[in-house]
């Protein structure tokens, strides 16, 4: 649990218990057993468990960078609650339910906003960016220079990296 909170907390009971697959009262027990941990609360006034120490941005700070997300990240994942990070309306889109295939995709604000996928032609990667859903964000140079970077990481030998915004999949 001290790994989990590490990498997704703060989180609630419910996350943490989902992500383990370990019933609540045993989650309770170790968490207990893990005490002092910092008691927060979401814009819910859902109850939050982190480690102590654990960095967090202030209130008032800077918006969340984009990121891409390869398929079966376990952030869209590791939630029992993944509208924080999944609007609801685009579940089915990213999920599928005919298989639970998840999707390669892409935040802005900390939220998915769409699909990418690397398309390597010879030396030259293409970078598609699939908005699913719409708004002027999508257009954001740190998004594309996430996506090139990622690029760079899946491909080191390309020499051309390019990147494009797919129209909006409505």
């Amino acid at each position: 649990m001290r790994l989990y909170l590490a990498g997704y907390g703060p989180a609630a009971r419910a996350d943490i218990a989902a992500f383990t697959r370990l019933p609540m009262a045993k989650v309770d027990a170790a968490l207990a057993a893990m005490q002092p941990l910092s008691q927060l609360a979401d814009e819910d006034g859902r109850e939050l468990v982190d480690l102590p120490a654990a960095p967090r941005p202030p209130g008032d700070g800077p918006p969340a960078v984009p990121r891409l997300l390869p398929k079966w990240d376990s952030a869209l994942l590791s939630h029992a609650d993944r509208s924080r990070i999944l609007p609801p309306a685009l579940r089915t889109r990213v999920i599928s339910p005919a298989n639970g295939d998840v999707l390669a995709t892409y935040l802005l604000g900390g939220e998915v906003a769409g699909s990418w996928a690397v398309h390597r032609q010879h030396d030259r990667v293409v970078v598609r960016l699939t908005p699913l859903r719409p708004g002027p964000d999508h257009g954001d140079p740190a998004l594309e220079d996430e996506a090139r970077r990622t690029a760079r990481f899946m491909e080191p030998d390309a020499t051309k990296i390019d990147v494009e915004l797919v129209a909006h999949d409505a």
